[in-house]
This record gives C-alpha cells, structure tokens and sequence, in this order.
C-alpha cells in the first residue's frame, strides 16, 4: 500500500495501535505464571492429573465459538477479544471443574 501513495506521503501508526500493542503485550507476559498457578490449583482441587488434563483440554471448545463468532463479523482479533477469551478460558474451566466433581459424586452415589 505504501509503494501507491503519491511522492511525499507516508503512512505511520497511531497512537491507538501501539497502546494496543502494549496493553497485549503485558497481557501475553504474564501467561505463563498464570498458568502455573491455574494449573497448580486445578491438581489441588481435582487431585488428579488426567481430571486436571480433562478441565483444560475442554477450553478448546470455547475457541472454537470464538472463531465462529469472529468470522462472520469480520471483526479484529483486536485487546478486548483477547481479554475476552483468556475470560471465557476461565469460565470454561470453572465449569468443567464443577462438571466433572457432579459426575464423580454422581457415580460414587451410584456404587
């Protein structure tokens, strides 16, 4: 696009883009502690490695709503969509955490 602009024009970023980019960029540094501690707290809560495996594994159902979402629309993968989806990724692992602890006391009723 630049090659097609007339002599003596240019085009740069603003302002609204590089407090993007640094606002995700401090969202992005601290993913890996989150994580441990997501998933230190998960192994305490469920005590078990594949029940912990299982809680994490099903946020990828979430992303694949995301994406459906987004497509159509068109709209950006912009900060406030990343926000949303480290969001969700927290919801969605609440509740199979509660899913998978009513399955357990469901089965023990069972026996």
């Amino acid at each position: 696009m630049r090659a097609t602009l007339p002599m003596g024009h240019s085009i740069e970023t603003g302002s609204a883009v590089e407090k993007s980019e640094k606002g995700s960029s401090s969202v992005f540094a601290a993913i890996p502690v989150k994580l441990i501690v997501i998933i230190t707290l998960l192994m305490m809560q469920l005590q078990s490695l594949s029940r912990m495996g299982l809680a994490i594994l099903m946020t990828r159902f979430g992303v694949v709503g995301i994406v459906a979402a987004l497509q159509p629309t068109g709209a950006p993968m912009g900060f406030v969509a990343q926000r949303g989806i480290i969001a969700l990724s927290g919801m969605i692992i609440r509740n199979a955490v509660i899913l998978i602890q009513t399955a357990e006391e469901s089965v023990g009723d069972m026996l």
